[in-house]
């Protein structure tokens, strides 16, 4: 993973192709599919968290302030929007907006961390922020500076559900300890089962050790993830396929053979 260009970097994916960790709960799949596609076999995918398009399930949308001349996704071209730093938001956004009949190449996408895209788009930095959950729940909450959502689901247009989180383990880990990575498999599946059973109590378990605060907990969308059951695995193919179509990585990754054996579970 180390030979990827640093937009198709990420810490848990560096050390998990390192060897310097075994597992890793949940990291982008951008970089996962990166590195896959320089080092084939080295991981394994047991879980994976995903979004959807609709108002309920997706991960963000575009906000711009109240008051902002900006009132449709046709007066987004020529814009300044902030995106979530990496490959991924530009990825996704250029693909939905040309799709709507905005020329993309007319945006100039502004990498930030959002702890900043309050303040930029408040001071007239940015026109418009693509905003990601909680940021998204906390734009449309504040009350000082109010905002309108433009449009929501932009970024699983294409692909949805859109698997951007994964939960890998090592290969090496699987081959060596299997009881052991068994019983880390199934302890995360419990989880899983927990979150989806008891969906009120986890959302105050979220804002308690995360620092989210409880009315944003209790009102944004939730980061599900789906077991490899579970899992429309040709979703997570053509996200493969568009990254290499858009040549954010070059070489095509069958992401068939990247998942734990259904069996082994």
């Amino acid at each position: 993973a180390s030979g990827l260009p640093r937009r198709l970097r990420s810490p848990a994916t560096d050390a998990l192709y390192a060897g310097d960790v075994d597992a890793s709960a949940g990291s982008s799949t951008v970089p996962l599919l990166g590195a896959e596609s320089k080092e084939p076999g080295k991981v394994k995918v047991y879980a994976l968290g995903y979004t959807g398009k609709d108002e309920k399930t997706t991960l963000g949308g575009f906000v711009v302030l109240k008051d902002s001349a900006v009132q449709t996704v046709a007066d987004l071209a020529g814009k300044k929007i902030a995106v979530f730093p990496g490959g991924t938001a530009k990825i996704l956004l250029t693909r939905y907006l040309n799709a709507q009949n905005v020329d993309a190449s007319t945006v100039q996408w502004v990498e930030q961390a959002p702890t900043l895209w309050a303040a930029s788009l408040q001071n007239g930095a940015v026109d418009s922020v693509y905003a990601y959950e909680p940021q998204f729940t906390i734009f449309k909450q504040d009350q000082a500076s109010p905002v309108r959502v433009v449009a929501f689901g932009a970024l699983e247009n294409e692909i949805s559900p859109l698997y951007l989180g994964g939960a890998t383990i090592s290969t090496k880990f699987i081959n060596e300890h299997k009881d052991a990575a068994k019983a880390y498999i199934r302890a995360y599946y419990k989880g899983i089962d927990f979150i989806n059973n008891n969906e009120s109590e986890a959302r105050q378990i979220l804002a308690q050790y995360t620092g989210i605060k409880p009315e944003v907990a209790s009102a944004m969308n939730l980061y599900p993830d789906a077991k490899l059951d579970d899992i429309d695995k040709a979703k997570f193919q053509q996200l493969a396929d568009v990254l290499f179509e858009d040549i954010y990585i070059t070489a095509k990754v069958d992401t068939s053979t990247m998942f734990v054996d259904s069996d082994f579970v």
